[in-house]
């Protein structure tokens, strides 16, 4: 079981704490596995200088001491945190919440606080996940054709450096998504009546890839090791389009999924990580 800091483990944590955003004021995913409501009064608590008494007892933990609710605390976050915000990339988008710079930044925090040992980065995954809102926000902002390809090479080359960088704190296994075919989401196949997806789209992503597929490979011989693997969702999602096609009656499959998440949103039981 992964412990705590050996010495000053209430420094360790309230560090660790004052650091976490608050998603009372962050309109983006929450950065832990501590839910909202925790978060907020967390951080609230100890800007105001709380000592961790005054925060159990304001969070009704008026029966825990100090160790109970450090313990609780621990507990939620142990098994591993979410540092994603919603419609975030590598670079700075038209979001305002950190890039993923910034995101790994937190992460460095927690390693340096003494939050995660060496032995806990060592048995550990990390799922770096970029949705393609790099290439939206170039988009938006008038972005060419022609200087394209090259953006394309920028963000490749600044996610592999991500990768390098969370492998280097010590975690044994780092994975990555490629790109789904960003041309057959409804912006994409809108001009064709969503018929159609969108070629041009399909072949800036299948460029993106194929450089992220190099960039993997070049990552695992660098580290003599195959740290590093890629989840292929461009042939996940063209294998479900195509059993869509040849199997139409499969589509039937879709409103029950909709029906079960019509009735887990009236259940506020529906959770959802973007990035």
């Amino acid at each position: 079981m992964p412990t705590r800091g050996m010495t000053g483990s209430r420094q360790v944590h309230r560090e660790f704490l004052m650091e976490l955003p608050s998603p009372a004021s962050q309109p983006g995913c929450s950065p832990t596995a501590v839910d909202a409501m925790e978060s907020s009064a967390l951080k609230f608590a100890l800007e105001l200088s709380f000592t961790i008494s005054d925060l159990a007892e304001l969070m009704s933990f008026t029966h825990y001491s100090t160790n109970h609710f450090l313990d609780h605390i621990w507990d939620r976050i142990r098994d591993g945190l979410n540092f994603a915000y919603g419609g975030t990339g590598v670079f700075d988008t038209i979001s305002p919440e950190p890039n993923m710079t910034t995101q790994i930044d937190f992460f460095q925090k927690l390693i340096q606080s003494n939050v995660y040992s060496k032995q806990n980065l060592s048995s550990s995954v990390a799922l770096v996940s970029l949705a393609g809102n790099d290439y939206n926000n170039y988009i938006t902002f008038n972005g060419s054709i022609q200087g394209l390809p090259g953006f394309i090479v920028s963000v490749v080359n600044q996610l592999a450096l991500n990768l390098k960088r969370i492998h280097d704190f010590g975690v044994k296994k780092v994975a990555v998504n490629g790109l789904q075919p960003l041309g057959c989401l409804p912006r994409g196949t809108a001009s064709s009546s969503y018929q159609r997806c969108n070629g041009t789209e399909n072949m800036a992503v299948g460029f993106h890839n194929s450089l992220l597929k190099e960039a993997v490979a070049k990552l695992n011989t660098e580290s003599k090791s195959s740290a590093f693997v890629i989840l292929d969702l461009y042939m996940a999602f063209t294998t479900v389009f195509n059993t869509s096609q040849n199997h139409p009656d499969l589509l039937q499959i879709s409103d029950r999924f909709n029906s079960v998440a019509d009735l887990s949103l009236t259940s506020n039981r529906l959770n959802s990580v973007a990035d």
